[in-house]
């Protein structure tokens, strides 16, 4: 048994090595698909529900200057895994729709890496599962460190 330091020690480490992967594992596929890592998280965020569904949408989501953001959607546009559908009552607002055959294109990226973690999360039980999903969902709607 470890005592709650090196319990929250392993922790610590654990996310840090998660993110590193993840990180690795999304430049990899981002790559694969003509893109820029910062391009395949704003295209993560926008196909979770209740993602970000216009440019200021994103930026207030990522932090991301709004000049970046542009350049951001100018990419996932000219790789076909976004459109701009101009506002018919304000042509100064633009919202954002994805292209769902080209993201399945992407999802098909990560259908071994879901099975992997579908496989690992197998050994749990759900009450084990419902603690760890409890524990990603606070620390993902509360981020410490998050740049602005």
């Amino acid at each position: 048994m470890s005592s709650r330091t090196d319990a929250d020690a392993r922790i610590q480490t654990g996310i840090r090595r998660l993110i590193a992967r993840a990180v690795f594992v999304n430049d990899a596929i981002a790559r694969e698909l003509g893109l820029r890592l910062v391009d395949m998280q704003v295209l993560n965020l926008m196909s979770l529900p209740g993602g970000p569904v216009t440019p200021g949408d994103i930026s207030a989501v990522t932090g991301l200057p709004s000049s970046t953001t542009t350049r951001v959607v100018d990419r996932l546009e000219a790789a076909g895994f976004v459109h701009r559908v101009a506002d018919p009552t304000d042509r100064r607002k633009v919202t954002l729709t994805l292209d769902t055959a080209r993201l399945a294109d992407r999802e098909r990226n990560y259908q071994a890496l879901r099975a992997a973690n579908t496989a690992r999360n197998d050994r749990y039980s759900t009450a084990e599962l419902e603690l760890v999903a409890r524990y990603l969902e606070e620390h993902v709607a509360d981020p410490v460190g998050q740049p602005h």
